[in-house]
């Protein structure tokens, strides 16, 4: 009879790890796809205004500036599509940063070849 309720609750035990796996899993099974797809405010110097753009179209304007000559420069924003100018940053500088430094070292990688 006792060999019974070990046997319970080790299945038991099993049962709780299993729904923590798979619950586990679906918390951090969000795909990239959503995080560009999420959108981030761009505010533009000359112009003081503030647009929404998704990550997608901001990691997009970057990796082209990956195959431009000379070095990226964090001071160089984004293109304010009213004034052409250089001039949008994302509100999370943190953000911004980050992705410079991703992109520079995309740049290098990609003068290594």
């Amino acid at each position: 009879m006792e060999r019974k309720h070990v046997m319970w609750a080790v299945f038991a035990a099993l049962a709780v790890l299993m729904v923590i796996v798979i619950l586990w899993g679906l918390r951090a099974s969000r795909s990239p796809a959503a995080d560009l797809a999420s959108e981030v405010t761009v505010r533009f110097d000359d112009t003081g205004e503030d647009l929404k753009m998704t990550r997608g179209q901001i990691e997009r304007a970057l990796i082209a500036r990956i195959f431009q000559p000379g070095p990226i420069d964090p001071a160089v924003g984004l293109t304010n599509p009213k004034t052409g100018k250089p001039t949008g940053f994302p509100a999370d500088r943190e953000y911004w940063n980050r992705l410079i430094e991703e992109a520079k070292k995309a740049a290098d990688q990609n003068k290594k070849k």
